[in-house]
């Protein structure tokens, strides 16, 4: 299925979401008229970086169709004052009442999930936000599997943005087990797959677990019709 449902403690989205979502890095070039182009062909999950872009103008200009869009947004904030002024920049930005899911983001150290989770930690005002209907789903992005084990066994965050893909599996034996009943959802990120430029420039030794992984997952999730 190209299509999932997004289901967490604290949110639910009410409609189908796309498993292919659209990233950009601050530097990236992509233009208001090509995340058009994406929306129309069935693209609904938007994660923006936290910089000023061609995704933070399109968002912003959504209008009524905001609804139909989740919009994810990278948080770099640790304490709660911080996350006070950040999510303030982030809704005029974007020109919206409300963020569908905020990750903490790039949390690579427990120290810095202490602070996030600690007393004035930025955690403490993201869930007012969230009693507010200012944020609907908090997140982390890591890459650190037993911390994001640790994370997901706390039961404090809706979903884990995390390193999964072909070249990549160990979180089905790290993570996956402890994101079961109301657990996280996950949120696999496929950006070391892309950076290994897919099977072109992967070792030897990584090409054919790599190409064998990628085309079982391409054969099992077909494109929709409307989808090129």
């Amino acid at each position: 299925m190209f299509f999932t449902t997004f289901r967490s403690p604290h949110f639910t989205f009410d409609r189908p979401l796309c498993r292919l979502g659209l990233a950009t890095r601050g530097s990236n070039p992509l233009t208001p008229a090509d995340i058009g182009l994406a929306l129309d062909r069935g693209v609904n999950f938007l994660n923006w970086c936290g910089t000023p872009d061609g995704l933070s103008e399109t968002i912003a200009g959504l209008g009524p169709r905001r609804r139909e869009v989740m919009v994810c947004v990278q948080f770099e904030a640790r304490t709660a004052g911080d996350a006070r002024d950040e999510l303030a920049r982030i809704r005029t930005e974007l020109n919206t009442d409300y963020v569908d899911v905020l990750t903490f983001y790039y949390v690579e150290e427990a120290s810095e999930w202490e602070e996030i989770v600690g007393p004035r930690g930025a955690l403490e005002y993201c869930r007012e936000a969230q009693r507010r209907g200012e944020v609907s789903a908090l997140g982390v992005t890591t890459h650190q599997r037993p911390l994001a084990a640790e994370m997901a066994r706390g039961g404090l965050l809706d979903l884990l943005m995390i390193r999964y893909n072909a070249a990549h599996p160990g979180a089905e034996k790290e993570i996956f087990p402890h994101v079961r009943g109301d657990k996280p959802t996950l949120d696999m990120s496929t950006e070391e797959l892309t950076d290994a430029g897919v099977l072109a420039s992967a070792s030897a030794d990584l090409a054919e677990p790599l190409r064998s992984r990628t085309l079982d997952y391409l054969r099992a999730s077909p494109l929709p019709s409307n989808v090129r």
